[in-house]
């Protein structure tokens, strides 16, 4: 558990938790006994449940920020939708970006050379996980902000329009819409934007409207792997 603190050194929660040990061994006396410290250094369930509303609160500004960019992932390589934890011009993807804004550079990086297409939702232990249960976010959240990229058009020289045939329309014939919820096509990159801003704005309003249940969870799992 220390050493993974000293790892995730900026996290909110591990500053209070910090805060609790350094008050637990100033108040101690001269030869206190091992078991009464850490008695005292352990925090309660609401000191940790605030922290991890605390953080659980920057990370949904965060996402929000995010989205607002439009700063997304680029797949031009796959027709199917892909994971991209890092594009090759370093677009973090939407769970990259609220690592490094925790502070875990390295660990974004490490990722996406070692595996760029992870999905959240394989992710069962290691930094990742343990990043996870410190977010003041369920595992199943972020596995639910995680969207796979589409794949867009390469950019390249303007296409002059063919000339529209003149051909009347058949009144019965179907008119293939394109779906801005769900992509399995090559889309452009302004269609790609909408798509994933329409994603997270699901996302953000589901996160907010389950904090309380979402804490509840974060709280329990905290506590397990803090064991």
């Amino acid at each position: 558990m220390f050493v993974r603190m000293t790892m995730t050194a900026r996290f909110g929660i591990f500053a209070l938790l910090s805060v609790f040990t350094l008050n637990a061994c100033n108040n101690a006396s001269a030869a206190p006994a091992k078991e009464h410290v850490a008695a005292q250094a352990t925090p309660s369930r609401s000191e940790v449940r605030q922290a991890l509303a605390k953080h659980r609160a920057e990370q949904i500004e965060r996402l929000h920020a995010y989205a607002e960019t439009g700063a997304f992932p680029h797949n031009y390589a796959s027709a199917e939708p892909l994971h991209m934890f890092k594009d090759a011009n370093g677009r973090l993807c939407a769970v990259a970006n609220l690592v490094n804004q925790d502070g875990l550079v390295e660990l974004v990086s490490a990722t996406a050379r070692d595996r760029n297409d992870l999905a959240f939702v394989d992710v069962k232990d290691g930094p990742l996980y343990n990043w996870a249960i410190d977010s003041g976010l369920t595992l199943e959240e972020i596995a639910r902000i995680q969207k796979p990229a589409p794949m867009i058009h390469e950019p390249g020289p303007p296409v002059r329009p063919a000339a529209k045939a003149n051909v009347r329309p058949m009144h019965n014939a179907k008119v293939n819409k394109p779906n801005l919820v769900i992509v399995n096509k090559v889309v452009d990159e302004e269609t790609m934007r909408k798509q994933v801003r329409e994603h997270f704005a699901a996302v953000e309003a589901e996160l907010r409207a389950s904090s309380e249940k979402s804490l509840n969870i974060a709280v329990e799992r905290w506590f397990t792997n803090r064991s």
